[in-house]
């Protein structure tokens, strides 16, 4: 899904272009006839200056997404009764985990689907869903899996950054 196939639209758009889309699912990402991704749906995208991008700083202040997509840090603060607007997130650490969970829906669909709805808001079930893919040698490289499984950190500041990423990712 990621190394072996060329997405510059869909990194491109969202990362060279200093935004990030907030709203990564299935439905988002559009292949072309050579298997080009390109990111549709940009509506709730948040676009940030360089240097915010540079500085790593692109905080967000709002929620957006498609809930079994969202990071985990979206939906806790959502149904935290202390949840408060303006509440701030890293922006770019949402995407990869979406992109997580993307790639994991791409390679075991059947699987995926049936726990679908607990992933991202179920450390222990994503934990365990995980360690069941590797049980099953889903992935053929033992290196990408490690990094899916930071991608899909629960700790933000544990989540693999973009610039770390990008070795995976043709751009």
């Amino acid at each position: 899904f990621y190394k072996q196939s060329k997405q510059p639209g869909l990194i491109s758009l969202c990362y060279k272009e200093n935004a990030i889309h907030r709203d990564l699912k299935p439905g988002n990402i559009c292949l072309d006839e050579k298997g080009i991704a390109y990111v549709a749906d940009i509506g709730v995208a948040k676009v940030f200056d360089s240097q915010s991008m540079a500085s790593k700083k692109q905080i967000i202040s709002t929620s957006a997404g498609t809930r079994p997509w969202m990071a985990p840090e979206i939906l806790n603060s959502l149904k935290s009764s202390d949840f408060v607007e303006g509440e701030f997130f890293i922006g770019s650490k949402l995407d990869i985990f979406s992109l997580g969970l993307i790639t994991l829906y791409a390679v075991d669909r059947d699987q995926f689907l049936i726990h679908k709805k607990k992933l991202n808001v179920d450390e222990a079930c994503l934990k365990s869903y995980l360690e069941d893919v590797a049980k099953r040698k889903v992935f053929n490289d033992n290196e990408f899996f490690k990094i899916l499984q930071k991608m899909l950190s629960f700790n933000i500041e544990k989540r693999i950054s973009i610039k770390d990423l990008h070795t995976w990712i043709v751009i």
